[in-house]
């Protein structure tokens, strides 16, 4: 099969919980910018500014957690 067959194809997202299809030569991009993506980078929710991945943002929550409550005590 050549490329340009290849590229026709209709790939579903291998993003558990996405169900977009988009062509093979579209797949990459897709990927790098689906919302589904674990290692999308986001924003903290803490309003720090720093960029986090979809998949730490409970590690970064629970470490901010305990530098607050190590500040309290």
């Amino acid at each position: 099969m050549n490329s340009f067959f290849m590229n026709r194809l209709n790939i579903t997202c291998e993003n558990e919980g996405c169900t977009t299809i988009v062509k093979l030569d579209a797949l990459a991009n897709h990927l790098a910018e689906c919302d589904f993506n674990p290692k999308k980078l986001i924003e903290c929710e803490n309003g720090c500014g720093m960029m986090i991945s979809k998949d730490n943002v409970t590690v970064r929550i629970n470490s901010i957690l305990k530098i607050q409550f190590f500040l309290w005590i």
